[in-house]
């Protein structure tokens, strides 16, 4: 390749020119790039349907995509992402807002068609997450419609790109737009249905419960209202692990009385089909309190993790 370049640099501007174009013609990857520096080195206003004309080309599967060209597909989008992050470098945040929100969609939207077992997919999302954060750090849109916008993709999205957008976006949202998101996840957590002992089913982990769960437990963890934390928790007590992060909460916030409490109901609530973990916890705030018959008599049924002697001996 160095006899290579020794003989382009003998070759005429004209000529290398035309070479590019001759390329350019039926190189997809080449003409896209060609294009992309094209449109981000002028001043001015940015060509955003050159972009989104770009990034839907690279991230269009031709077909089913196994994991062993992923990584050159993955590449082809990364080519463009490069531009993308030029243009925040030039000082087009706005741009880069609207494009790198229009590139995780058609990503995300593309996962379904690829087999991404090595994560390269993985990595562009993450990487456009980042760059969306970063853009929007120096655009400072509007709080109350950026967090409307976070909420509709954390909610209606399949992946993880924008999970817990409320800690990841609360130095851009500031005050009113932690409002105006909080508004919009207690609206929709007023939809979500308690699960009481019983009522599993798997349904603790439906997508848009699972998502604005998070949502409301990510807000409270925010602005450390544990009693908050409780109340989005305890919306969910249809297995008997529900009752030991409840429990947990509190003793990590000194509160072993109401740990205790939840424990006991925990107990009450799965008497037979139980988890361990639940009666493990029991016996140790038994202990805790110098009862030690009653620890002992549930460190008889608990799993063999239990020693309910290192509390004795405390």
């Amino acid at each position: 390749m160095e006899d290579v370049r020794a003989h382009l640099a003998g070759q005429s501007k004209d000529a290398l020119v035309e070479l590019l174009m001759s390329q350019a013609a039926t190189d997809a990857r080449l003409r896209d790039r060609l294009l992309l520096e094209t449109v981000g080195g002028r001043s001015g206003d940015v060509d955003l349907a050159t972009f989104r004309a770009a990034i839907d080309r690279a991230v269009e599967p031709d077909d089913y995509e196994d994991y062993r060209p992923a990584l050159a597909y993955a590449n082809d989008i990364e080519q463009v992402i490069d531009r993308i992050q030029a243009l925040l470098d030039d000082g087009h945040a706005e741009a880069v807002v609207e494009l790198a929100e229009h590139a995780i969609e058609a990503v995300e939207q593309a996962l379904g068609w690829i087999d991404d077992s090595d994560g390269y997919l993985g990595g562009v999302l993450e990487r456009l997450g980042d760059l969306h954060h970063t853009a929007c750090a120096q655009a400072r849109p509007d709080p109350e419609e950026l967090a409307e916008r976070l909420f509709r993709r954390e909610l209606g999205s399949d992946w993880e790109t924008f999970f817990g957008a409320a800690a990841t976006y609360a130095d851009v949202l500031g005050p009113k737009g932690l409002a105006a998101y909080r508004r919009l996840a207690e609206a929709e957590w007023a939809r979500v249905a308690p699960l009481r002992p019983g009522d599993a089913g798997g349904r603790s982990y439906e997508g848009k419960r699972f998502r604005v769960t998070e949502m409301m437990t990510t807000l409270a963890a925010l602005v450390g209202d544990v009693d908050e934390l409780i109340a989005v928790m305890s919306r969910d007590l249809s297995h008997a692990y529900d009752y030991v992060r409840i429990a947990e909460v509190c003793l990590q916030d000194g509160r072993h009385d109401q740990a205790l409490g939840w424990a006991e109901r925990g107990a009450a609530a799965f008497p037979q089909r139980t988890d361990p973990r639940l009666r493990q916890l029991l016996a140790e705030e038994y202990h805790r309190r110098g009862r030690h018959d009653e620890a002992m008599a549930l460190a008889g049924r608990c799993s063999p993790t239990v020693r309910p002697w290192r509390a004795i001996g405390a």
